[in-house]
Order: structure tokens, then C-alpha cells, then sequence
């Protein structure tokens, strides 16, 4: 997945489409595709503004500051004991995320 710079979400995704192609009858049939698009993109968008949420509203007790020497400090989540860092902010909420699932 590293090589082709995917991730474990798409990974699943394309199982999914792989086994809806091979097997529609288990998944049922959607009635209005257009009506079903869209209410997908607008999952999407509320995930990702809360993928957004996540790095713009946490709190000075959600983060763990470590001292990495020469003036520079390494920042991650509390609650992840420094396996997710702060930076880069781009995706700080779905790196968060995507650890907090592999948890569970």
C-alpha cells in the first residue's frame, strides 16, 4: 500500500467495490444513485470538517510536549503516548483518527 501511497481506508474501500461488482445481490440495490451520491459526498464533507476540527480545537491537556533538544520540541497527542504527532496539521485529525481505530 506504501508503494502505490494508499492507505488502510482505501484499502477497504476497494474490497468493498471489488465485492459489490462480484456480488450485488448481498449488498441490495440503491433505487437513486444520484440521491445516494450526494449523500455520501456530504458524509465526506463532515468528516473531513471534523478531520479539521480535531487540529484546530484541541487543548493544551490533549497534547503531550516532549524537549527534543536544541530549542525544538516534539508534539503529539496525549493519549497516544507520542505515536501521533501534532505536525503536519494537514491531516493531524485523520492521523488521530485512523489511530484511534486501529485500537479498538
Amino acid at each position: 500500500m506504501a508503494a502505490v501511497r494508499s492507505n488502510w481506508l482505501e484499502a477497504f474501500a476497494l474490497a468493498v467495490k471489488v465485492c459489490t461488482d462480484r456480488y450485488p445481490e448481498d449488498f441490495g440495490a440503491i433505487d437513486n444513485w444520484q440521491a445516494y451520491e450526494a449523500k455520501v459526498e456530504a458524509l465526506r464533507s463532515q468528516r473531513d470538517e471534523l478531520f479539521r476540527r480535531i487540529a484546530k480545537e484541541c487543548s493544551g491537556s490533549d497534547l503531550d510536549v516532549k524537549d527534543a533538544g536544541q530549542g525544538m520540541a516534539i508534539i503529539s497527542f496525549a493519549m497516544t503516548q507520542g505515536e501521533v504527532s501534532l505536525h503536519p496539521m494537514s491531516d493531524t485529525g485523520e492521523r488521530l483518527v485512523n489511530w484511534m481505530m486501529s485500537r479498538r
